[in-house]
């Protein structure tokens, strides 16, 4: 049975959904249909320049490419009976007739290449953009770019021209906390930061190319968030104390997690298990005091998570910081780059086209 219905069946509009692993015949299945509509006299406006089909890559493009002209090859020349009769599956064209109707859309294809639509998503947003650029509030002649990386750099080395003494220095105090931000306890001194910066920055924009929305730092909390966050830890184990009295008592946990506070640890509790680090041990052997050990335990697991998540977002947020002032000065420094060098990434057009869609509205 054909997985695809004949010429005569179809009805439009309609979306076709084929769902199946890597290597279970997509491409093969995909190749038919271009054909079908190639050759079909039942399916209206299937003239070549009417079709388009859209890969992943260029060489899933080629590849394609090559199946179509092989298949229609195989159809004039009568070379493989198997492909014929796949063919017959799908259109509602006498057999004899077959041969001439594949040999004369293989001459349209030749005649007229740039009518055999079969692209890749990024050609396809090109073609899109150059009928449309003016109405899109872009100029006719803008360059555009697919990569990140020739900007990044460029824009990049632009904004350390303005870094140091006698620059900058709002800038400058901006590069500053992004340095802090990198020191990390226990690890070396990072003397060259720039390569890490613009594989952080490219991650960055690579990941809103793909969301088509921009990254937005959440806002680090003041030294108050942490202190309040200490004493809430400190309050709640001085609680549970009370709590267990005559059944538990405080164990070296206890204590062990007091230094932390008392040092502003953050990394101490972020690496302690909520479980293993209980401030409380055994006293008593009585059965409700067994009850009562497993009741705040449990209690104790769900409030360590939560403080733990608290205090990774704080020193996240704070390590960030430096980042997060980093990031939007570079963004603007990277659209004034881009408008003197007439320049666009295809993510700028990705999300001007969202936005039109989103409104309703299509460019002609």
């Amino acid at each position: 049975m054909a997985l695809l219905e004949k010429d005569r069946d179809l009805e439009f509009p309609h979306i076709f959904i084929i769902e199946a692993s890597a290597g279970s015949g997509k491409t093969h299945a995909l190749t038919q249909r271009f054909v079908q509509f190639l050759l079909s006299e039942a399916i209206p406006n299937s003239d070549l320049s009417n079709i388009l089909a859209i890969t992943f890559t260029n060489n899933a493009a080629r590849e394609m490419k090559e199946r179509i002209l092989n298949w229609l090859k195989n159809l004039a020349l009568g070379l493989d009976r198997e492909v014929l009769r796949q063919t017959l599956e799908l259109v509602s064209v006498p057999e004899d007739r077959i041969p001439s109707l594949a040999d004369r859309v293989i001459d349209r294809i030749l005649q007229d290449y740039t009518d055999f639509h079969v692209q890749t998503i990024d050609s396809f947003m090109r073609r899109i953009f150059s009928a449309s650029a003016i109405e899109l509030g872009f100029p006719p002649e803008v360059e555009i770019q697919t990569t990140y990386e020739d900007l990044v750099e460029y824009t990049l080395s632009l904004m350390l021209r303005e870094v140091g003494t006698g620059g900058n220095r709002k800038l400058t105090r901006t590069f500053e906390e992004f340095l802090e931000g990198l020191e990390s306890p226990g690890k070396k001194y990072k003397w060259n930061p720039y390569h890490e910066m613009k594989s952080e920055i490219n991650s960055l924009l690579e990941e809103e190319s793909k969301r088509v929305k921009e990254v937005r730092f959440p806002e680090a909390p003041g030294e108050s968030f942490l202190t309040e966050t200490f004493d809430e830890l400190h309050r709640t184990m001085e609680s549970l104390a009370q709590r267990g009295e005559g059944c538990l008592e405080r164990s070296r946990s206890f204590e062990a997690i007091e230094r932390a506070i008392a040092k502003r640890d953050i990394n101490y509790i972020l690496h302690r298990s909520a479980s293993w680090s209980f401030p409380l041990k055994k006293a008593s052997e009585k059965k409700d005091c067994k009850e009562l050990r497993k009741h705040l335990l449990e209690e104790w697991v769900k409030f360590f998570e939560g403080i733990k998540e608290k205090l990774a977002f704080y020193l996240a947020t704070t390590r960030l910081r430096g980042f997060a002032a980093l990031y939007p000065a570079f963004k603007d420094e990277l659209d004034r780059t881009k408008r003197r060098r007439g320049i666009i990434h295809i993510s700028d057009l990705n999300k001007k086209l969202s936005d039109y869609i989103r409104e309703s509205t299509v460019p002609e």
